[in-house]
């Protein structure tokens, strides 16, 4: 199996998944599931370049990129199944990689293809809180970058693309033939200051299980080691896709 990790808005490939501690915990999968190939795919997570001017789609660019980058890393292996783990925006990055997979590019339709599973990590799906959840993340980016709140226009505005992507992708899952498994974990805790980001009923999908996760939005990907409860939640799933 491969196992891919996709970041979300200010995060990146590296310290997303990293506790305090210094524990990357995908290397720990990888002594979990020594068979496993494990990617981190890192992207320009700026969130004032993520939506750009006024009619700029990166959000594609960057699926495009996830989905060139997988194909790109299986030339020895093409059909070898593939669980993706992403979080808060990055699963919206998937999502996209994913529906650009299946446009008819053959090695790429062979990524989709091989889509075993999706962990969603605090991915916000709910078309109409999508534009709350705008609001919500300046907050969020106004502490930990102290952001310019003139950045709330665009993300308010852009949430009819994250809109459009969510209800395709939906659409894509419920197909014929298709047969990804998808499963969403959500917050449990506030951040301090701006509250909980991504609340449960816009992280869940209702057709697909999902379970709390006992931190913050931006913790929720730090794990302390194998023993962590988080871990065993989420490598339990990945067990699960590989069963």
């Amino acid at each position: 199996n491969s196992i891919v990790f996709v970041h979300g808005l200010t995060g990146n490939r590296d310290k997303t998944w990293t506790h305090p501690s210094g524990v990357f915990w995908p290397l720990e999968l990888a002594k979990d599931i020594p068979t496993a190939r494990i990617l981190t795919f890192g992207y320009d997570a700026d969130v004032i370049k993520l939506w750009g001017v006024a009619g700029s789609n990166n959000l594609r660019n960057h699926g495009k990129n996830l989905a060139s980058a997988v194909s790109d890393r299986r030339r020895d292996c093409r059909h070898r199944p593939i669980i993706f783990i992403a979080h808060s925006l990055g699963g919206l990055v998937c999502e996209q990689a994913l529906l650009i997979c299946g446009e008819g590019e053959r090695n790429l339709e062979k990524v989709f293809q091989s889509t075993r599973g999706i962990i969603f990590m605090g991915t916000p799906h709910a078309g109409a809180d999508l534009a709350n959840w705008g609001m919500t993340l300046a907050r969020y980016l106004n502490i930990v970058r102290r952001t310019n709140s003139a950045i709330l226009d665009p993300l308010r505005q852009k949430s009819d693309v994250l809109t459009a992507v969510q209800q395709q992708f939906q659409q894509l899952l419920r197909k014929p033939g298709v047969n990804i498994e998808v499963y969403c974990f959500f917050e449990e805790k506030a951040i301090t200051g701006v509250g909980i980001i991504v609340p449960e009923q816009s992280a869940v999908l209702s057709q697909y299980p999902n379970q709390s996760i006992a931190a913050d939005h931006r913790d929720m990907t730090k794990f302390s080691g194998r023993d962590d409860e988080g871990y065993r939640k989420v490598l339990s799933r990945v067990y699960d896709y590989m069963e």
